[in-house]
This record gives structure tokens, sequence and C-alpha cells, in this order.
């Protein structure tokens, strides 16, 4: 994240994210219950009635300057918290970029590290 925020994503990233955002957006929208979560999206958060017919478009003019600025006003390292579920045997090295570590159980309870 604050790779994110300090500059813009590289080219071919951004392209990748920009294209499966608006697949994504295809295959959500190509049910009627699909489409009725947009309209409820839209109706929720307020946003213009016509999301559904500009969100292609809005998507594919975004820049890495504006992923970047939109990164620096919305994601914050310092007051973030990551949540991981699955087994932590499989992914523990991968979290150690993050900082310190704590395992919960389902209730939100310490628990210590599972044995390998």
């Amino acid at each position: 994240m604050d790779g994110l925020r300090a500059a813009p994503p590289p080219a071919d990233e951004l392209s990748g994210a920009k294209a499966y955002a608006r697949g994504l957006f295809v295959v959500q929208n190509a049910t009627q219950s699909g489409l009725a979560g947009t309209i409820n999206t839209v109706a929720t958060y307020r946003l213009p009635k016509d999301y559904p017919e500009t969100y292609q478009a809005r998507v594919t003019a975004l820049t890495g300057e504006a992923v970047s600025t939109g990164a620096g006003i919305l994601l914050g390292t310092t007051d973030s918290l990551v949540v991981v579920v699955g087994d932590y045997t499989k992914v523990k090295d991968q979290l150690t970029g993050f900082g310190t570590v704590q395992i919960v159980d389902v209730t939100g309870a310490p628990i210590p590290p599972p044995e390998p």
C-alpha cells in the first residue's frame, strides 16, 4: 500500500487490473440478481444513475496517477488491519512484511500459533 501511495502502479499492472475490473463487472451483471445488486449499489451509495453504463469507460480512463492519488487518500498502513483466514502454517512466510501478526480464534480471542 505504501508503494501505491508513493508512485503510480506499473503500466502493465494497471492495464491488467483495469481489464479484470471491466470483465468482472460484465460477469457480475450478466444475471438479473447481479444487475439488481448493481442497481442496489447505485441507490445505496447515491451513485449517478448512469453508473452501469459508464463504469467501463471510467475504469478505462483511470490513470496511474489517479490510482496513486486515490490510494493516498483512502489507504493508510499505519492504521490498517489485514485479516487473513487460512492455514497459518502454509501462509506464515507470506505474512512477514505485515509487521506484527496476531492469531485469534473465531471469537477474536488471541491464541498461540499452531505447530507445523
